[in-house]
C-alpha cells in the first residue's frame, strides 16, 4: 500500500494553486474569519444589527476629535519622514564605497530593532534630566527642563523616529535603479544642479515618494505603543482608544467599530493613492498606473502645454531664453561654488540624521551598564548589576524562553507557508495578482486592528493565554513577511536551470529539492529571519491575545515601561539590540557562502 501511495505522489504535479493553498487558507481561517466575526460586532448582536455604534462614534464629538487628531498625526508624520527622509536617501545614493555600507547598516539597524527598545529610548531621552533637556540648557536655549515627554511634540518625534527608515529604504530601492548619467546628461545641455535635480531625478523617484507615503502613513495611523507611552492623556489615538474599550471599558462593540473606521481610512487612502500589491518582484508596495492616474496626468498635461503655449507666445521667453543661454556659456569657464558645497551640505545632513536614528540606541546600550538605581543620562558610574538583575530574576528568563519558543515554532510554520506559496505565484503571474494582496494583508491592516479582530475570534476559539495563540497570531505576519523575500528571490532566479533538470527526468520536487531550493536559499533565510524578528518583537497582537498567564519578553518590557521603569529594561534592550545585529551577520555569511 505505501509503495503505491509514493508511486501516486511521484506522479503528481502540484500547480500553483495547490502549493499557495495552505497559507492562503491559513489566512482566510486565522485572519479573515476573525474580521468577519469583528465587522458583525460593530453591527450589534446576530438579532439586533444596527449602525447606531458607527452613528454615535461620528456624531459625538469626543471620538471625531480623536479620529481627526489620528489623520493629522498620521499627515504629520509622513511629511516630516518624508521632508527628513529624502535629502538622506540622495546622500546615501551619492554615496560610494564603504561609506555608503555604513550609512544602509546605521539605516537598517534601527529599522530592526525592537519598536520597544527605541520606544524605552526616547522616554529616556526626553525626560526632564534626559539627554535632550541636557543639551537645550547646555545650550543655553533653557533655565529649566522643558515637558517634551507625555506631550504631542515627544509622541511626534518617537514615531518620527520608528518611522524615517520605512521612508528611507523604498527611496533608496528606487534612486538605486536610476541611470546615473541622466543628470549629468541634463547638466551638459545646460541645466543648472537645481534644475536638473528638479527635471530629471526628482520625477524618477515619484514611485519611491509614493511607495515610502503610503507605507509610512498606515503604519503612523494604527500606532499604538509609541504615541500610547510619549503622548500625553489628551494625545489618544484611534488605536489607544481601541485599547481602552477593550481592556478597561469592556465595549468590544465599540472598539470594533473604531477598528473598521480605522480600517477604512486605510483602504481608502490605498485606493485613492493606488497602491499596487500583486506584484511579486518589487518589494512590499509598488506604485502603479490606475485610469484615474492616466486622466489626472492628460488633464495636467493639457493644462501645462496651454500655458506653455500663452507664455511662448510673447517675447518675454526669448529674452529669457536668451538671458539663460549668456548664463550658461559664462558658467562652461568658472567653477561653480554651489558644486562645492552641496555635496559637504548633503553628508553633514545625512550624518545628523543616521544619529538621530542611532542615537538612542547607543543612549540605552549606555544606560544598561549604569550603576545608578534611576534613569538619568549621562550614567554617574558604570555596573553590570542591571544584567545580573536580568539573569537572577526567573520572571524575565521564563519571558524570555517563551519569546525564543513562540518566535521559533511560527518561524518555521511561516517559512513553510510562505516557501510554497511564494513558488506557486511565481509560477502564475495571473494567480499572484489576486492572491498576493490577500496574503499581505497581515501586514498591510494596521496592528492594532489586527490584534483586536483576533482578539475577537480567539476568545471564541478558547486560544486566549495560550501558547497556540501567540503562535498562530504570530504566524501570519510571518508568512506576508515570507512571501514577498522569496518572491522577490524567485524573480530573478534562471528557471531554465530547472527545466533543464526536468528535461533530464528529475521529478519536480527533485528538481526544486536539488537546483531551486540552493539557489533561493538565501531569501528563504533572510525571510526566516525577517519572520523571526518579527515574532520576537510583536508586543501589540501578544498584549491583546496572551492573557493574564505567563509573558513573552516585550510584554513584560510593555508592562514595566507602563508601571514601573527601571533599568534593568535597558539591559533587556541591550540583549534586544543584538537580535538584528545576528540576523544581519548570519545573512551576510549566507550571502559568503553563496557566492
Amino acid at each position: 500500500m505505501s509503495s503505491v501511495m509514493i508511486s501516486i505522489f511521484r506522479h503528481v504535479r502540484p500547480g500553483p494553486g495547490l502549493l499557495a493553498l495552505p497559507a492562503l487558507a491559513f489566512i482566510l481561517v486565522v485572519f479573515g474569519l476573525p474580521m468577519l466575526d469583528l465587522f458583525r460586532a460593530s453591527l450589534g448582536s446576530p438579532g439586533n444589527l444596527s449602525l447606531d455604534t458607527y452613528t454615535a462614534f461620528f456624531t459625538q464629538g469626543s471620538y471625531s476629535r480623536v479620529l481627526l487628531r489620528t489623520i493629522v498625526a498620521g499627515t504629520v508624520v509622513t511629511g516630516l519622514c518624508l521632508v527628513l527622509g529624502y535629502p538622506l536617501a540622495y546622500a546615501i545614493n551619492r554615496t560610494c564605497g564603504t561609506a555608503r555600507n555604513v550609512m544602509l547598516l546605521l539605516v537598517v539597524v534601527p529599522y530592526l530593532t525592537s519598536l520597544l527598545v527605541r520606544t524605552y529610548a526616547w522616554i529616556v531621552m526626553l525626560g526632564d534630566h534626559g539627554l535632550v533637556n541636557k543639551t537645550l540648557m547646555f545650550l543655553g536655549l533653557t533655565d529649566a527642563p522643558v515637558q517634551i515627554l507625555y506631550t504631542s511634540l515627544g509622541a511626534y518625534i518617537g514615531m518620527v523616529h520608528i518611522m524615517l527608515p520605512f521612508m528611507v529604504l523604498p527611496l533608496l530601492s528606487v534612486m538605486n535603479g536610476l541611470d546615473a548619467r541622466l543628470v549629468p546628461a541634463a547638466k551638459s545641455m545646460g541645466c543648472g544642479p537645481v534644475r536638473a535635480f528638479g527635471k530629471v531625478f526628482l520625477p524618477l523617484t515619484l514611485p519611491g515618494i509614493k511607495s515610502g507615503c503610503i507605507l509610512v502613513f498606515i503604519l503612523a495611523i494604527g500606532f499604538y505603543i509609541t504615541p500610547a507611552a510619549l503622548g500625553g492623556l489628551s494625545d489618544t489615538l484611534l488605536s489607544e482608544l481601541i485599547e481602552i474599550q477593550v481592556s478597561q471599558t469592556m465595549n468590544f462593540r465599540l472598539a470594533a467599530t473604531a477598528a473598521f473606521v480605522l480600517l477604512a481610512i486605510t483602504v481608502l487612502f490605498l485606493f485613492i493613492f493606488g497602491a499596487n500589491f500583486s506584484s511579486t518582484s518589487s518589494g512590499l508596495l509598488a506604485s502603479g498606473a490606475s485610469g484615474g492616474g492616466r486622466l489626472r496626468g492628460a488633464i495636467f498635461r493639457w493644462i501645462g502645454r496651454t500655458f506653455y503655449r500663452a507664455f511662448f507666445a510673447t517675447g518675454l521667453a526669448d529674452a529669457l531664453r536668451r538671458r539663460r543661454a549668456a548664463a550658461w556659456q559664462a558658467a562652461l569657464y568658472r567653477r561653480d561654488p554651489f558644486l562645492v558645497a552641496r555635496p559637504l551640505a548633503v553628508q553633514a545632513y545625512a550624518t545628523v540624521c543616521l544619529l538621530f536614528l542611532i542615537l538612542p540606541s547607543l543612549v540605552v546600550l549606555a544606560m544598561s551598564f549604569s550603576s545608578d538605581p534611576f534613569l538619568a543620562f549621562p550614567p554617574t558610574s558604570f555596573s553590570l548589576q542591571w544584567y545580573e538583575e536580568f539573569f537572577s530574576d526567573s520572571s524575565w528568563i521564563n519571558a524570555l524562553g517563551k519569546s525564543l519558543m513562540i518566535a521559533l515554532v511560527s518561524t518555521a510554520l511561516a517559512c513553510v507557508l510562505g516557501v510554497l506559496a511564494a513558488y506557486g505565484l511565481d509560477r502564475s503571474p495571473t494567480l499572484a495578482s489576486g492572491l498576493m494582496p490577500v496574503l499581505m494583508t497581515p501586514v498591510i491592516v494596521p496592528i492594532i486592528v489586527v490584534a483586536v479582530a483576533l482578539y475577537g475570534g480567539f476568545v471564541n476559539w478558547g486560544l486566549i493565554g495560550t501558547d497556540a495563540g501567540l503562535v498562530l497570531a504570530h504566524t501570519l505576519g510571518g508568512v506576508s513577511y515570507v512571501v514577498i523575500i522569496v518572491s522577490a528571490t524567485l524573480a530573478g532566479f534562471d528557471r531554465r536551470l530547472e527545466r533543464a533538470a526536468l528535461s533530464m527526468k528529475a521529478h519536480p520536487i527533485t528538481a526544486f529539492r536539488r537546483v531551486t531550493l540552493p539557489l533561493v536559499r538565501y531569501g528563504i533565510l533572510a525571510g526566516a529571519i525577517f519572520a523571526f524578528i518579527h515574532s520576537f518583537d510583536e508586543v501589540v497582537v501578544a498584549t491583546f491575545i496572551g492573557g493574564f498567564g505567563e509573558k513573552t519578553l516585550p510584554m513584560k518590557m510593555w508592562e514595566d515601561i507602563r508601571h514601573q521603569i527601571n533599568p534593568t529594561i535597558a539591559a533587556v534592550s541591550t540583549l534586544l539590540l543584538l537580535v538584528p545585529v545576528l540576523g544581519l551577520i548570519g545573512m551576510q555569511l549566507s550571502r559568503r557562502q553563496r557566492a
